[in-house]
């Protein structure tokens, strides 16, 4: 109902009362002569009685008018997000985009010897991807090249400007991709307006925000030409539908995930078996010719064949003793072939089933596998293009906002260190707050929810999102909602949420990182003590380390203390980012078990990695320690120096390192004081 037709509305239903009071006013002066004794006053109060239903009537229209013209999409949208999203631009990078762009140089070495070529330079195996995000990059880079800019001189070589030039292609690629959801929009039925909202929709859905914005990483490449691809299968017109599983093909040689996509789509429409095999040759002729090409790379086989996250497909399985079910697996082919068994009426129902179907396909790679949340963009378009179609539009909206706030208190805590803070370490706001390391995480200042209770309700949101969007629950004309209206304010809602919930923790860490002081391990003959205390950050760099570290191990002893405080230990990366973390109970440490491996000899040792860590090539990390929410006189304590007999142990392929470490013991004590008096008396090597 537009406004105009609101107002019309309510100026008659005026009108009617109006009449209603006149009328009875009269009837009661005609009827009421036997009652003389009715005052003035009485009459004036029924005059002020039905006054006073109008004026509430005249409100009302006015509320009614100040939604409708908030509930409109406007240019001011664009300019909120606008302000939201060149914030982050300038303020958060994770390090995977400066390698990528930094590595993708190296291609002018040589295109056929690329991967050999920088696993040398870098001196790794961490050249991931396949050729196409290197070749994009290249591509984006020749100007400056040209312009004699020097490329970088090491992996770690990380300039503001630089950064700020490889976050600017994504962005592009993102600006293309909003402009490819209006354009399948309005080829889907949706009228201008509509369309316009569909893009808005998927500019501010949180992951998508998130993984552009503030992840800034190179998987909207991967949507792009998804999108490309969904494009032309809507269009269906002559040569389209190579043309789909052509743009398709090459999205997934940038990432995996849109394979599912591209035979969900041809078998929902081909059910001949000569047409699936064509379609599915020509889908995978991209990835195919980039694997042939590269094949008996070193380089290429470690890094992009050997890329340990392939088994994430693997981590959620079900033993039968003899093998291992995946779920992810099993889903993934569960709906292939749903789509070969449903055969749409039209091209309306076609368009409601694929969508549909590519939700359930987003449910199998990422409600059934392990995940990085940067990797949720892929499934953005499909969640907005299947909602904008649906009745249940503003649910949807809302599922959003609530998913936003279960990925992170999910992410927070799983990827520790690399959802607010660590993003913002190579970015201006370094150079402002002048962070060198990290101990203080934006975690700390999210109250912690179970990770176990929140990936829970991520998998169910991400069901529920899939199951209501049946056809069933389609709109019967794409072109206008039933209800007419825009929910802008659910929209607006969740980009601010999403920008607060990333910034705040987020600055708040960098500011304490800057307040709290930080000591140094040196390698060295003498033993010293460290006081623990709450604010104390205590680093060292492991050695460079090259294979599988199956663990990290060091001597605890303890008096008859007890201390509510918790000491947290980290490792990092050369980048800042966290690998690996533990937080410790003075309990857990009072009682530390015999040691697991006997390589490095008896003693009382705490040892890490129930699951041993990958290394990908020889990499450098960092060791912290520090302590949070402790009582006033209850501290832990660090005994530092190298000695041969009790060593902390590295242990790398089985292989015991000694002297790897200068922290021999963590102690337990009441004071510093009787912590330095029980290391000089009771403390023998």
């Amino acid at each position: 109902m537009s406004n105009k037709e609101i107002v019309e509305g309510i100026d008659e239903i005026k009108s009617e009362i109006k009449s209603e009071i006149k009328s009875e006013i009269k009837s009661e002066a005609d009827t009421d002569k036997q009652s003389e004794n009715a005052t003035d006053n009485e009459t004036d109060n029924k005059a002020e009685t039905n006054e006073s239903k109008i004026v509430k009537i005249s409100a009302f229209t006015k509320f009614v008018n100040i939604y409708e013209k908030t509930d409109t999409f406007s240019r001011l949208d664009y300019v909120l997000f606008a302000l939201c999203a060149l914030f982050c631009f300038f303020s958060f990078a994770h390090a995977d985009i400066m390698y990528t762009g930094n590595r993708s140089w190296i291609m002018y070495n040589g295109f056929f010897k690329f991967y050999d070529n920088v696993s040398a330079w870098s001196g790794d195996y961490g050249a991931n991807y396949f050729p196409s995000t290197f070749i994009v990059y290249a591509i984006w880079n020749l100007p400056l090249k040209l312009l004699g800019v020097n490329g970088p001189s090491a992996l770690l070589d990380f300039r503001y400007g630089m950064t700020l030039w490889y976050k600017l292609l994504p962005v592009a690629a993102f600006v293309a991709s909003c402009v490819l959801i209006y354009k399948i929009g309005i080829l889907i039925g949706l009228k201008e307006k509509r369309a316009k909202l569909a893009m808005y929709a998927f500019m501010t859905m949180p992951v998508c925000f998130f993984s552009q914005f503030v992840f800034s990483q190179c998987d909207i490449f991967t949507v792009f030409f998804m999108l490309l691809g969904i494009y032309y299968f809507y269009r269906n017109e002559k040569y389209d539908m190579l043309r789909f599983a052509a743009f398709t093909g090459i999205s997934i040689t940038f990432k995996y995930f849109t394979a599912v996509i591209l035979f969900v789509f041809i078998l929902l429409r081909h059910k001949k078996v000569v047409e699936i095999i064509k379609y599915s040759v020509v889908g995978a002729l991209p990835i195919g010719i980039e694997y042939l090409i590269f094949r008996n790379s070193v380089g290429f086989q470690k890094s992009v064949l050997g890329f340990g996250v392939l088994n994430y497909a693997n981590d959620m399985n079900l033993s039968t003793g003899v093998a291992s079910l995946s779920y992810m697996k099993v889903a993934c082919v569960v709906v292939v072939l749903a789509a070969y068994f449903i055969k749409p009426k039209d091209k309306k129902d076609e368009i409601a089933w694929s969508l549909y179907l590519s939700c359930g396909a987003i449910v199998a790679l990422f409600g059934f596998s392990r995940w990085h949340p940067q990797w949720l963009i892929v499934a953005a378009p499909i969640w907005v293009l299947s909602a904008i179609i649906n009745r249940n539009f503003e649910k949807f909206m809302w599922v959003d906002l609530g998913l936003m706030f279960v990925l992170h208190f999910y992410c927070v805590y799983v990827f520790i260190g690399h959802m607010g803070e660590g993003v913002a370490m190579h970015m201006i706001w370094n150079k402002v707050f002048n962070v060198i390391d990290m101990w203080y995480h934006a975690a700390y200042v999210t109250p912690m929810i179970s990770t176990n209770t929140t990936l829970s309700f991520f998998t169910a949101i991400l069901i529920i999102l899939f199951i209501f969007k049946h056809p069933k629950y389609t709109l019967e004309d794409f072109s206008e909602p039933e209800d007419k209206r825009s929910h802008m304010h659910v929209m607006r809602l969740r980009l601010i949420a999403t920008f607060i919930m990333v910034t705040i923790p987020t600055f708040f860490a960098l500011y304490v990182n800057t307040k709290q002081a930080n000591t140094n391990l040196i390698v060295g003959t003498n033993y010293a003590n460290i006081e623990m205390t709450e604010g104390k950050y205590v680093s060292q760099q492991l050695p460079t380390l090259e294979g599988t570290l199956s663990s990290i191990s060091f001597r605890v002893n303890s008096l008859e203390a007890d201390t509510d405080a918790i000491l947290h230990m980290t490792i990092t990366d050369e980048a800042g980012g966290l690998v690996y973390y533990y937080d410790f109970t003075y309990d857990e440490l009072k009682t530390v078990a015999s040691p697991k491996n006997e390589e490095c000899g008896g003693g009382r040792y705490k040892h890490f990695f129930e699951t041993p860590l990958e290394i990908q090539g020889t990499r450098n990390f960092t060791l912290n320690f520090y302590v949070t929410g402790n009582e006033s006189d209850y501290d832990y304590t660090l005994s530092v120096g190298q000695n041969k007999s009790a060593p902390c142990h590295v242990i790398v392929d089985g292989v015991c390192t000694d002297d790897a470490l200068d922290v021999s013991y963590i102690n337990v004590y009441k004071t510093f004081k009787e912590a330095h008096d029980a290391y000089i008396k009771k403390i023998s090597y």
